[in-house]
């Protein structure tokens, strides 16, 4: 007798008691619910010619730790694998076209995610999966151990339940660009203490941090039109909240739970009355402004936000340094983009001593090699510069490798923004030859690592219109004289 009650290629149905299931060969779709609540299953075979699974169609599978999905697969729904809690890994095959927010939530142990890298549609970075163009986050492996992590800017829209059940996670950055964060995005982020939301947001969907038991403060950008229901459910620790937007709508319901919670900060024109303040919030609940709460509490605003500049710019102004040292000292860590931001915004303000906190924060928490990595991230950001592998170097280079180095002997390519990396695979690049890029006249930005040693005198003959980037402060004893033919050069500072 067959478990398995199918229709026309769809399986509707598995009533059988094993624990290693394989589906026969002819089913072409999963339907919703084949398989849910069979708590007992702890892996599953899915046979070639399968195209979908559909949503719940392995649902509260919680004994589940592996499953295969054949490369016909295209299409995995909305919670298709939802609460499968022993579930540690997914490949998803090369010919999958769509892939649910959603489809994971509540899969605790997924540490490891993978996409076939002929799959045109996604991709994985780091167990952590996007659309293949990176504008969409789709889900961040709940399993991983990394205690922070900062979205690659490009990201535009966060899905449903990306973060959802991240065990580990305690601050996350997200950078300017993103506009939408989905429902329960970050839901039952137990650990999570902050997250740093960008001035782009716009929309936050219902129940986005709800359970984030562990979350002390959260500044909420001025384009953000609502928090709908459950937006912070149970956010046991929230204690300080600030809303950027005066015309913000606020679910009844969006800080159900938060018992911690004592300071909210609210726009000047901030329009309220007092029916519409107790539904919403406690009688303890007080409004005070950014200076108001750092100078009175001892527990510190736990995010600097986009706002950092003007708080920053209120404590400078007040003379009260010491609570930039208390900010930066009781204040998760903060990344070294945002350091170099506000350190060049302080040279603005003239304040030498605030920037002098700023500089010991920065030497203390982040190495030399760390912030050499973030100055040259930053050039080729500003310089509009991507990211190339080694096949892209090979396939730009003309160069020869001699006793264990390599050396630069001009393009193959007409690109006008160049990059020379310190290595091409395991070999450090030392030289520029002699006329390497003589007569390339479409060259208009080039950047020289700091392991060149030597650069030949007419390397840059009948180059017009080029700035030069050396990763060093000044000119190395083996470059020649003349390196440069009179091209403009910005020495790294």
């Amino acid at each position: 007798m067959s478990h398995f009650e199918t229709l026309n290629g769809n399986l509707i149905l598995y009533t059988g008691p094993d624990t290693h299931v394989v589906v026969p060969k002819g089913v072409y779709m999963i339907l919703d619910g084949a398989f849910s609540n069979c708590d007992y299953i702890e892996s599953v075979e899915l046979p070639e010619g399968l195209v979908k699974i559909e949503g719940d169609a392995f649902k509260n599978c919680t004994a589940l730790k592996e499953i295969k999905l054949p490369e016909s697969l295209e299409d995995i729904d909305m919670g298709a694998f939802e609460n499968c809690k022993s579930l540690r890994a997914i490949a998803i095959p090369k010919n999958v076209n769509y892939v649910s927010g959603g489809s994971f939530c509540g899969c605790e142990s997924l540490e490891k995610i993978t996409v076939d890298e002929e799959n045109q549609f996604y991709t994985s970075i780091d167990n952590v999966l996007f659309e293949k163009d990176k504008t969409v986050l789709i889900k961040y492996a709940p399993a991983k151990r990394e205690r922070t992590y900062s979205v690659p800017s490009g990201v535009v829209e966060i899905s449903y339940d990306v973060f959802s059940d991240s065990s580990s996670l305690e601050y996350v950055e997200i950078p300017e660009g993103v506009e939408s964060i989905y429902g329960s995005a970050f839901e039952n982020c137990r650990s999570l203490k902050g997250v740093t939301l960008p001035q782009s947001l716009e929309n936050l969907v219902f129940s986005t941090f709800e359970n984030c038991t562990s979350l002390k403060s959260i500044v909420i950008p001025k384009n953000v039109k609502s928090l709908p229901s459950c937006t912070f459910e149970n956010c046991q620790s929230l204690e300080y909240v600030e809303i950027q937007n005066e015309n913000i709508e606020i679910s009844e319901v969006a800080f159900r739970g938060c018992d911690s919670l004592k300071c909210i900060r609210l726009p000047k024109d901030f329009n309220m009355t007092t029916e519409w303040w107790t539904k919403r919030f406690s009688q303890e609940v007080t409004v005070v402004s950014a200076l108001e709460y750092l100078d009175k509490n001892t527990k510190i605003v736990k995010h600097l936000q986009r706002d950092k500049y003007s708080i920053i710019d209120s404590l400078v102004k007040s003379k009260r340094l010491d609570l930039i040292s208390q900010m930066l000292d009781k204040s998760p860590k903060i990344s070294l983009a945002t350091i170099n931001e506000l350190i060049d915004y302080l040279v603005g303000l003239g304040s030498v001593e605030a920037n002098s906190a700023l500089l010991n924060y920065k030497n203390e928490h982040f190495s030399k090699e760390e912030i050499e990595r973030e100055e040259k991230s930053s050039l080729k950001k500003s310089l509009g510069l991507k990211c190339k592998t080694i096949a892209d170097y090979k396939r730009l280079f003309k160069y020869q490798e001699k006793e264990g180095e390599i050396i630069i002997k001009g393009l193959k390519l007409r690109e006008n923004q160049v990059e020379i990396p310190e290595k091409i695979g395991d070999k450090v690049v030392t030289e520029i030859a002699d006329c390497a890029f003589e007569n390339c006249n479409w060259l208009t930005t080039l950047i020289i690592p700091k392991t060149i040693k030597k650069i030949g005198p007419n390397a840059f003959d009948g180059v017009g219109n080029l700035t030069i980037y050396p990763q060093v402060q000044k000119k190395p004893s083996g470059w020649s004289k003349f390196w440069n033919n009179g091209l403009m050069v910005v020495w790294k500072k």
